[in-house]
Parts: structure tokens; C-alpha cells; sequence
């Protein structure tokens, strides 16, 4: 009777993606240690409360050099949706560079000794703002899969990792010891995942206007970590004060307000994405 109940208990463990979180924390931890990364493992399932809404962060990894902590939720994906696939839709807003945008955490007398937020914006090479989880053509998957790891993964990770990011600057708010050495903390939600990231170049603006179905075929592009353009919704933002300069158009409000950029990194690319040169990546 144990064997069985053991087995069905690991089962479990699995399907709900346990282990892969753990092994997250144990990878970032031996990165650090081999003087591979400059991140530093803090804690994990950190409960905070955004609105209403209650959960727990998986993983927070702090980068002291530059005030950076990683807010980060750890997603094993369902084998039968395996595959994430990435675009651009380059008519979202208007913006044509592609920018990380990075929630900064700032204490400063020029707010009476509350704290604010600012957006960091940075040039980078890319960034993809439509993804899709596909439906492998072979494999079942998972029996009784928990919910949010099906075709709406990447939807329902991203709005669970903004939850966590909005969260920490509450508790910031409450707690400002977790404030870093200058005073501020850049929150950069990411997502870690067992999913395969593929993306493409193709303008889908360019599909045919009387049927809306994109014409040829869409080359993919298998890439180990890559920047997703996320617009969270009202209700999970922080209720804390802008401290930069109001926008006067919509596509400015969406940067400052909606828009975080979510880094979404394969197993294989937890390495190459800590290793990144964070300091000079969000240098002013």
C-alpha cells in the first residue's frame, strides 16, 4: 500500500511542477557558487497580497550589484503543450524600438518620504508580445493536468508572475529594509519553464484581409530564453505613486502603466540568461 501511495505522491509532485521549482533554486544556487552568476538566491514561496488577490512567489534571486530582484514563477508545462511559440505584432502601439521596461522601486524626499515607482526603459535587440502554447500532434500528456498548463499557459503564467511582481512593491511598501543598497529595487518578473521557446519573424499584419489566415509558412526560430511584452491588467497593479514624468499619449501610458517585460527561460537557458551583465544591461 506505501509503494502505491508513493507513487501516486510523486506523480503529484510532478504534475504540479514541485520538483522543476526546486531544481530552479538549486541551479541558481550552484551559478552563484561557481562565480557564474552575480545572482543570489533570497527566498522562496514568498507570500504577498496585490488587491484582493493572495499567492506566493516561487523564487526571489537578488542581483546587489545592480538593485535588481528577480521575481519568479517556475512553470512545468503539460508534455502535450510542450511548445511555446513567440511573434511580434509590430502595430500593437506606437513604438517601433524594441525596449525592456523595468519597474523601479524608489524612496526619495521629493515624495515626503513615501515611496514611488519609476519605468526604466533600455533598448534590446528583441522582443515578442504574442505567444501561444501549440498542442503537440503526438503525446497525450498529462492525465488531469491542474489547470493553467494547457493551451492558456503562457496567458495564465504571465498574469500569475505580474501578480507576484505587484505584490513584492506592496511589501516593499510595508517592509523597506528590502530596499536595495541604493535605495531602490528594479522588479523584473520572469518566468522559468520546461516549455520548448520558439519564435518567428513573420508579420502577421501582413495575413490576408478576407479570411484573416496568414499566407506560406511560418519559420521557427528554437531559442533558449526570450523578452515577452506583457499588458497586465488593472486590477493587479500596485497602488503606489508614479514618480516619472505623466505620458501624454496612450502608447505611453501602456509603457508606463501596463506594459512589463517578462524574460521567459527554458532549462537550458538559465545559465546564459543569469550570466547576462545585469549592471550594464539597465545602466542610466
Amino acid at each position: 500500500m506505501e509503494s502505491a501511495i508513493a507513487s501516486v505522491f510523486k506523480e503529484q509532485l510532478n504534475r504540479h511542477g514541485y520538483g522543476f521549482q526546486y531544481a530552479v533554486y538549486n541551479k541558481a544556487e550552484q551559478l552563484y557558487t561557481e562565480g557564474k552568476s552575480k545572482w543570489i538566491f533570497q527566498a522562496c514561496e514568498v507570500p504577498v497580497k496585490t488587491n484582493s488577490q493572495q499567492m506566493h512567489i516561487d523564487i526571489v534571486l537578488e542581483c546587489r550589484s545592480a538593485d535588481i530582484f528577480l521575481i519568479g514563477e517556475c512553470k512545468r508545462v503539460n508534455p502535450a503543450f510542450s511548445s511555446w511559440c513567440f511573434c511580434r505584432t509590430n502595430r500593437q502601439r506606437n513604438r517601433e524600438m524594441p525596449r525592456i521596461l523595468v519597474e523601479q522601486v524608489n524612496n526619495d524626499s521629493s515624495y515626503d518620504g513615501k515611496l514611488n515607482t519609476t519605468i526604466i526603459s533600455k533598448l534590446i535587440e528583441s522582443e515578442y508580445n504574442l505567444g501561444i502554447a501549440v498542442k503537440n500532434k503526438v503525446g497525450k500528456g498529462d492525465s488531469e493536468a491542474p489547470k493553467g498548463i494547457g493551451v492558456d499557459a503562457i496567458e495564465n503564467a504571465a498574469t500569475q508572475v505580474c501578480c507576484g511582481l505587484n505584490g513584492y512593491v506592496n511589501l516593499i511598501n510595508k517592509c523597506r529594509q528590502l530596499l536595495g543598497q541604493n535605495n531602490r529595487a528594479r522588479l523584473l518578473p520572469v518566468i522559468f519553464t520546461t516549455a520548448k521557446l520558439y519564435t518567428t519573424e513573420v508579420d502577421i499584419s501582413l495575413s490576408e484581409l478576407m479570411t484573416g489566415n496568414i499566407s506560406g509558412e511560418i519559420p521557427l526560430k528554437h531559442k533558449p530564453w526570450l523578452w515577452f511584452q506583457y499588458a497586465q491588467s488593472d486590477g493587479i497593479i500596485h497602488s503606489l505613486p508614479d514618480g516619472g514624468t505623466l505620458p501624454k499619449d496612450l502608447s505611453g501610458i501602456l509603457d508606463s502603466r501596463y506594459i512589463r517585460t517578462i524574460p521567459i527561460v527554458n532549462s537550458e537557458g538559465i545559465e546564459s540568461f543569469l550570466s547576462l551583465d545585469w549592471a550594464e544591461l539597465l545602466s542610466k
